[in-house]
């Protein structure tokens, strides 16, 4: 998601596509990239925070109806780039989000619009990281008490992150 946000947020296509909503664009550009890039949904605002597109792997109602405060698309000015986390009625779901920008507008000066990309953190993506470091990783509520560790292991590792939200 890191490497869609800021590889494709710094396009001379992508930013004309904001103006454009060409959908030869996105058929071509933008459909593809959910299955390619393992992501669930995103999608391409205007600096009038007008939706432009979007595209889910879930139904049409959930990536059209997801509503943005005005607050968020101030954070994600202000910012450029920013990740987070927040709950939603499909799980929690990690976000991605980036101004779009000419391709020689590589410090970010001037945007076109804005790019939000989010993936469901659930059970099979839990899984695949497990495998990747060879152990388990689980999500708990932050005040949740750390378990006894498992004595049918050879060690336990306890590695504690706070996922951020937005705000």
């Amino acid at each position: 998601q890191k490497y869609l946000t800021n590889d494709y947020t710094i396009w001379d296509d992508f930013a004309n596509f904001v103006k454009t909503k060409d959908p030869k664009f996105a058929l071509l550009n933008l459909q593809p990239t959910l299955a390619d890039l393992n992501v669930d949904q995103f999608w391409v605002y205007n600096l009038d925070n007008k939706l432009v597109y979007s595209i889910s792997t879930f139904d049409a109602d959930l990536s059209n109806n997801m509503v943005f405060s005005d607050d968020f698309f101030k954070k994600i000015n202000l910012a450029r780039t920013t990740n987070f986390f927040m709950d939603t009625r499909n799980g929690l779901m990690e976000f991605y989000t980036a101004t779009i920008h000419y391709g020689n507008d590589n410090d970010r000066t001037t945007p076109q619009g804005y790019f939000i990309v989010g993936r469901i953190v659930d059970e099979s993506r839990l899984s695949l990281l497990s495998n990747l470091i060879g152990g388990t990783v689980r999500l708990r509520p932050k005040d949740a008490a750390i378990p006894e560790p498992d004595p049918n292991l050879s060690s336990t590792f306890f590695i504690h992150k706070t996922l951020k939200d937005l705000f």
